[in-house]
């Protein structure tokens, strides 16, 4: 279930802004005139993802079902 959950989400993402990432690029250029342009869009997006995963917070270690008694528990072993 985990592995489908993740392969659903990663193939979503990918068909959106993989996908559709040379279409803006290209229509920003031919918008704008600016060739640099696809570039700058490459590097908003760069630096919004690296915004986002600093800001994710770590669960690496932590039971999937933290709110159950057993949970913590198993945590103080």
């Amino acid at each position: 279930m985990r592995s489908s959950g993740l392969a659903v989400t990663y193939g979503l993402g990918s068909a959106l802004f993989g996908g559709t990432a040379p279409l803006v690029g290209a229509l920003l250029t031919q918008r704008t005139g600016n060739p640099l342009l696809p570039a700058y869009y490459a590097t908003t997006m760069t630096l919004v993802a690296a915004i986002a995963v600093l800001l994710i917070r770590e669960t690496a270690f932590q039971p999937l079902d933290a709110g159950s008694p057993r949970a913590d528990e198993v945590v103080r072993r």
